[in-house]
């Protein structure tokens, strides 16, 4: 029974890695079309800034902060990502390989 729980852990903290990485390639394509992209228009761009809304609009109203040409929302989610990734995955990683032994 223990040996099925730590694959699940193991598989889910593998599941949420891949998660935190997308999120992270999404934030940089974000970060680089603040830069060097006009406007909305093409589909990639809309669903770069759909995407990642989801997770910049709450930080940005709850710290008040007004988007920019850097936006200080990106970069505060981006390295508060690294933290949380670095908490969660390392721990699901370590229980399940407690588990299996």
């Amino acid at each position: 029974m223990s040996t099925i729980l730590s694959l699940i852990l193991s598989s889910s903290a593998n599941v949420l890695d891949a998660a935190f990485y997308a999120l992270y390639i999404l934030l940089i394509a974000r970060l680089v079309m603040n830069f060097y992209v006009a406007g909305p228009g093409h589909p990639a761009v809309d669903f770069v800034y759909r995407a990642t809304e989801l997770v910049l609009l709450p930080i940005r109203q709850k710290l008040r902060l007004e988007p920019r040409v850097v936006d200080g929302s990106i970069l505060l989610v981006f390295f508060s990502m690294i933290f949380i990734q670095g908490i969660v995955v390392g721990l699901l990683r370590n229980f399940s390989q407690w588990l299996a032994k």
